[in-house]
C-alpha cells in the first residue's frame, strides 16, 4: 500500500512539473528571462522599417555593450550600438534625425535608429556581405575595404583575410550569438506555436 501511495505521490508531482515547465514555455516571461535581448519594441520597430532581421541588431548590441545604454568605449564610442559621435553625427544628417549632441547616443532610440542605418548602408557597401560590413562596422571602411579587396569568394576565408584580432574576434562574437538568438527564436515559435 506505502508502494502505490509513494509512486501515486511522484507520478502527481511530475505531472505537476510538467504542467508548470508547459506552462513557462508557453509564456513571454519565460522567454524574456532566458534571453539577454532588451529594447525589443524598438529593435522591431526598425526591423520593419529596415528590413533587417532584428536578431541580428540585438546581436551587435550585444557584442558592443552587452545591452548597456551608457556603454562608453576606450576609442569614444557610445551607448547600446557604440557608435562614435562623428559616425553618429554624419548618419543622423543623412536621415535628417534629431541629433544635438553626443548625449543623444545614450537614447536607446536613437542609438539604435542610427545603427540599423549604419548596418543597411554597411551591407549595401559589401553587396550583402555579413563579415565585410561588421568588419566595418568594427574597425572602419577604409580597412574593410582593404580585407574585401583580399577575398575571394570563399565564405570560410571571409574572416580569415581579415587582419585584427579584435575585429575577428568581434566579427566571430556576432555571428554565433545571432546563430544563437535565431536557434533560440526557432525554439520558441516551435514550442509557443506562435511568432
Amino acid at each position: 500500500m506505502k508502494i502505490k501511495k509513494t509512486r501515486m505521490f511522484i507520478f502527481l508531482v511530475a505531472v505537476l512539473f510538467l504542467l508548470i515547465a508547459v506552462y513557462l514555455i508557453s509564456s513571454d516571461f519565460f522567454w524574456n528571462v532566458i534571453s539577454p535581448v532588451t529594447q525589443n519594441n524598438i529593435l522591431q520597430r526598425y526591423s520593419e522599417e529596415y528590413k533587417i532581421d532584428p536578431l541580428l541588431v540585438a546581436a551587435i548590441i550585444k557584442s558592443e555593450s552587452a545591452f548597456n545604454p551608457v556603454a562608453e568605449s576606450e576609442k569614444g564610442a557610445l551607448g547600446l550600438m557604440q557608435l562614435m559621435p562623428a559616425t553618429a553625427e554624419a548618419l543622423a544628417h543623412e536621415i535628417n534625425l534629431d541629433y544635438v549632441n553626443v548625449e543623444d547616443l545614450y537614447n536607446p532610440e536613437i542609438n539604435i535608429h542610427l545603427g540599423y542605418f549604419y548596418i543597411v548602408k554597411l551591407l549595401k557597401r559589401y553587396n550583402g556581405n555579413l563579415v565585410f560590413a561588421l568588419a566595418a562596422y568594427n574597425a572602419g571602411t577604409v580597412k574593410a575595404d582593404e580585407w574585401h579587396k583580399n577575398y575571394r569568394g570563399d565564405s570560410d576565408r571571409a574572416v580569415v583575410v581579415i587582419s585584427f584580432p579584435e575585429t575577428q574576434k568581434f566579427v566571430k562574437e556576432v555571428l554565433s550569438t545571432y546563430e544563437m538568438l535565431k536557434f533560440m527564436r526557432k525554439v520558441k515559435r516551435a514550442l509557443q506555436m506562435k511568432d
